[in-house]
């Protein structure tokens, strides 16, 4: 609803960086998120924008507990994101 500025910018910035995912047919999923944001940050020399891709990092790590992933499936002209949830067996 009411969002603040700095809100929708880390929003704006998660997008950008799952679109880079989509874009290399990456699997979605905290570890690969975090690896684009960390490559956004070292790249982007606005002050407020390489704060939001920090928070948006941070907020990606302290939500990846769950050990849920997503991935992009291609199917006729679309891309769909599926959840799979960790069956907590190592594989």
């Amino acid at each position: 609803m009411y969002r603040s500025k700095e809100e929708k910018l880390v929003d704006t910035i998660l997008g950008e960086a799952i679109l880079m995912l989509l874009e290399r047919g990456s699997t979605i999923g905290s570890t690969a998120l975090i690896a684009i944001l960390d490559g956004m940050s070292k790249q982007e020399k606005n002050p407020e924008r390489n704060q939001a891709i920090v928070t948006a990092m941070n907020d990606v790590k302290n939500n990846s507990s769950s050990g849920a992933s997503y991935r992009s499936v291609n199917s006729t002209n679309s891309s769909y994101f599926f959840r799979q949830e960790s069956d907590g067996k190592k594989h």
